[in-house]
């Protein structure tokens, strides 16, 4: 397509003395269209041209001075690149013919530098977000690990706790089993004293329990407290037949008490009430005469 601002430029080369195809070879270079060039040269070429002269001075290239980069060779080219303005493609800024969206060079930065600015810009957001994930992850992550440690402490107390509670359970059974063991020990203690109260009914039955000793006829009973209590009766059939087999054990006697006498005239023992001896009558004989 034929472009009004490359056919002037042509001409202006053209005239300077400058070769066709050496223009045509600028601006191939410089990025303008195949088609684009071909019909500006078109126009700008006078009708029945004559040939190009056969020595062509070199084109600057887009961007440049053309002028700097002639040979030495015309004059007149001479002359007409130093008239020629660098020149470039319409994509991008050029002086000469003015830039495609008609702003001039001077106050105009390029397009790719706003994309650099943005793409620089979405970058620092990113490396802010990954920053800030990076910051609540292993926030969150210490978190987790305080909560974890507090986690075992508290089960670790709370088993401590159950152990000393299973403890103080079993302390409480012993001590527990102590205090009856004592009750039973302060009741006998009392039951010894009271054998010997004189405010005590002498006809009133009493209870003693103690080991069962001396010998036939002299019976004996030894309290819990080493007390020392005689069997009045020993003598009676019903009392040797009772207590003979448990001399060495214990025994509840239970009787009269003398009283301010340390001794006991039994009727029972361990709650069964004494009964006659049985004899066995001995066994028939036969006479022979």
């Amino acid at each position: 397509m034929q472009n009004q601002q490359l056919v002037d430029y042509i001409k202006q080369q053209l005239q300077g003395g400058v070769q066709k195809d050496a223009v045509k070879k600028a601006l191939l270079d410089a990025g303008w269209p195949q088609a684009d060039v071909d019909d500006s040269v078109k126009a700008a070429e006078p009708a029945g041209a004559a040939a190009a002269a056969t020595t062509s001075p070199a084109v600057a290239s887009p961007g440049f001075n053309l002028a700097a980069s002639m040979t030495a060779g015309g004059q007149g080219a001479q002359k007409g690149a130093a008239d020629v303005k660098s020149f470039a493609p319409k994509e991008t800024a050029i002086k000469s013919f003015g830039t495609p969206d008609g702003q001039d060079d001077d106050g105009e930065k390029p397009r790719h530098s706003w994309t650099r600015i943005a793409m620089s810009v979405m970058g620092a957001v990113i490396v802010i977000l990954l920053g800030a994930m990076g910051y609540v992850y292993y926030s969150l992550n210490g978190k987790i690990s305080a909560a974890s440690g507090e986690s075992a402490s508290a089960a670790g107390q709370a088993q401590t706790l159950q152990q000393q509670l299973l403890k103080f359970t079993d302390d409480n059974a012993a001590l527990s089993s102590q205090i009856a063991t004592l009750r039973q020990e302060n009741q006998g203690v009392m039951d010894e004293l009271l054998f010997f109260s004189p405010d005590k009914d002498p006809a009133a039955d009493y209870s003693l329990t103690g080991a069962i000793g001396g010998t036939t006829g002299a019976y004996t009973l030894t309290t819990a407290h080493h007390i020392l209590i005689s069997v009045k009766n020993s003598k009676d059939a019903k009392v040797i037949a009772a207590l003979g087999p448990l001399v060495g054990q214990n025994a509840m006697l239970t009787g009269k008490r003398t009283p301010g006498i340390p001794e006991i005239t039994i009727s029972a023992v361990n709650g069964a009430a004494l009964v006659a001896a049985t004899t066995t009558p001995p066994a028939a004989t036969s006479s022979t005469p």
